[in-house]
Formats: C-alpha cells, sequence, structure tokens
C-alpha cells in the first residue's frame, strides 16, 4: 500500500472535446516508503466512459490526441505521463475493482522512474523488452509483469529512448491487439476503460493537458 504526505489539487480549463485541464501537486515520502521510494501516491487523469463497455474484438480503432507539459525539468520530480487501460469482467463497472490485464501507454516519464515500469530490469524483470509497437512515428518498448497489489498482468509500452513525448496523436488499438499474441483470449475481453493522465510520486509541479482527444469506432 503506498504511502505518502503531500496535497494535490485539479482544475478542469474546459469540458466536451478537447478537454483541457491541469492539477498540481507536491508529495514526498514517509518513513514507510523508504524501501518503495516510486510508490505512486495519485493518478489525476481524465475519463471518457463512452470509450469503454465492449469486447476488444468490437472496436475497429480507437484515435486520441494529447498535447501536455510539466513545468519542471524531466529530472526535478518522479512522476509519468501515462494512457491506462483495463480488460476483464464480465459487465461494465468501471471505475471499479481490479480486472485482471492493464495496459498502460507511456508518453514521458520523469526522475528515472521510465527505467522501471512493471516487468522492468529495475523492477526484477527480464533486461530485453518483450516486443515493441511504433504509433505518430515513436518507437515503444514492451515490458510485463504482476501488480503484486491487485494481482493483474501488467503491460508498459514506455518510449524507447527515454524522451518525452509532449505531443501524441495516435491510434491505441494496435497497442491492445498487439498483446493477443500474449495473452489468447484478450480479444473476447471487455475495455473496461481508457484514462489519460500522470501518476505522481514524489517533488511539486504543475502538470498541464492544453487539449486532450479520444474516441471510438
Amino acid at each position: 500500500m503506498a504511502t505518502g504526505t503531500g496535497s494535490q489539487c485539479l482544475e478542469s480549463a474546459s469540458g466536451g472535446n478537447p478537454v483541457s485541464w491541469s492539477t498540481t501537486w507536491s508529495w514526498e515520502n514517509t518513513a514507510s516508503d523508504s524501501s518503495g521510494e516510486n510508490y505512486i501516491k495519485s493518478y489525476a487523469n481524465a475519463y471518457d466512459p463512452s470509450i469503454a463497455c465492449q469486447a476488444l474484438s468490437d472496436y475497429k480503432s480507437i484515435p486520441t490526441s494529447w498535447t501536455w507539459s510539466y513545468d519542471v525539468s524531466q529530472t526535478a520530480i518522479v512522476a509519468d505521463v501515462a494512457y491506462d487501460a483495463f480488460f476483464g469482467g464480465s459487465k461494465c463497472v468501471s471505475p471499479g475493482p481490479t480486472y485482471p490485464i492493464e495496459v498502460m501507454v507511456w508518453l514521458g516519464a520523469y526522475g528515472g522512474l521510465g527505467t522501471c515500469p512493471i516487468g522492468s530490469p529495475d523492477d526484477g524483470g527480464s533486461a530485453t523488452p518483450i516486443g515493441s509497437v511504433v504509433s505518430d512515428g515513436i518507437t515503444f518498448s514492451l515490458f510485463s509483469g504482476k501488480n503484486t497489489g491487485t494481482g493483474a498482468t501488467v503491460y508498459s509500452f514506455v518510449v524507447a529512448d527515454g524522451s518525452l513525448k509532449n505531443s501524441y496523436s495516435g491510434d491505441l488499438l494496435p497497442f491492445f491487439t498487439y498483446l493477443e499474441k500474449f495473452e489468447s483470449g484478450l480479444s473476447g475481453m471487455l475495455l473496461q476503460s481508457i484514462q489519460a493522465g500522470t501518476e505522481a510520486v514524489t517533488g511539486s509541479a504543475t502538470f498541464s493537458t492544453s487539449a486532450y482527444t479520444i474516441s471510438s469506432s
């Protein structure tokens, strides 16, 4: 269980499509965090419930665009910026309980967090990615591992060269269908949700999304 002390506020600048929003946070570890300094303290995110509740095989595309920024350097905080999707269950109840499959697509990693997604070398996993996907001209390396807190299998697509991708426009569906080679039943699983936000760990910063869109067909 993650612990920490700090504060955070969220401001929505606009609803509709595109969405703009920001969050300002300040978090630090407590003594009990000493053996797990990368525990996530929060995940402020945008979530559209209309992009959910169908089997993966029913989707033809999930186009999205996202322009975002942090007001600090890449080494000043520990955080990430990522899409987070969940699959499983027999009915749509998201956000809700834990689901067996979690898929993350990271667009930015701060303070070295990009070296330690679940299943990566710094998390005790393989030093070699298990695959890769190219989207919007960006190569994403794939790592996989178990979230010991939830029991879910987590697939993390991380920008291969470690750079920040502050502007992304692509289709999320190929990330998900690529995973069918590892999860034979994934195509029949319900897509419970897709969120887009920032996981905060330590430091102080303001994260801003100037434009975020997502849709499906």
